[in-house]
């Protein structure tokens, strides 16, 4: 008795002074932490429901599922017989599929009614492999999408003549010398009176001054 006194938590042992024997004693502390096992199980059973993957890869969700489960189950336990021991351990294996399955993305969806509508049922086992090919399956669907479909920006640069043949890298020359100017000077005038005169047999010196000569 001193024995077990001085195993347990210091607050159990003014609850374990009314027992005189250490069979009370084991009766009691079984009781207590078999409650506790209860809440703990309750807690367990309520995270698996709530449990969902999210963002996480499929990977990753099964390996916080098993997790989870295997928490559970270590909490669950009875005496059955031997002969009913192989259908109580396939129905808990349907049972942790099942629990697996239901909180998969939508994106999965397909892939979940096929698994769930097939006989015999898979075993968990079938289902993560398959889960994982699609999962690669999508990742590459989705890499040659991004391939195919250039990025807007260079679509529109593409579109304006932004890119046809030149060399951006090279600066571009401007001159600094001043276009030619449309305005008409005095000798172009005079070339064409010239012209002119010419055309009707009349020559003349071409300095501006008025003479002429006629032949």
């Amino acid at each position: 008795m001193s024995w077990l006194s001085g195993s347990v938590e210091p607050h159990f042992i003014l609850n374990l002074r009314p027992y005189k024997t250490a069979k009370e004693m084991w009766t009691y502390l079984l009781q207590i932490y078999q409650q506790e096992n209860s809440a703990h199980r309750f807690h367990l059973q309520h995270e698996l429901a709530q449990f969902n993957q999210g963002i996480l890869s499929i990977q990753e969700y099964y390996s916080s599922f098993m997790a989870l489960w295997t928490e559970y189950t270590e909490l669950i336990h009875t005496i059955v017989k031997s002969t009913a021991l192989p259908d109580i351990q396939a129905l808990h294996e349907t049972s942790q599929r099942d629990q697996f399955l239901m909180h998969l993305r939508s994106d999965f969806e397909m892939v979940r009614s096929n698994l769930l509508s097939r006989s015999p049922s898979p075993s968990l086992d079938t289902c993560l492999n398959e889960l994982l090919r699609e999962e690669q399956r999508m990742a590459t669907q989705s890499r040659m999408a991004e391939q195919a479909n250039p990025c807007p920006i260079d679509v529109a640069y593409m579109a304006k003549g932004g890119a046809q043949g030149r060399d951006l890298s090279k600066p571009i020359s401007v001159s600094s010398q001043p276009a030619p100017s449309s305005q008409i000077t005095q000798e172009m005038v005079n070339q064409m009176i010239l012209n002119a005169f010419s055309a009707l047999g009349v020559s003349g010196s071409g300095n501006g001054d008025g003479d002429c000569k006629r032949p």
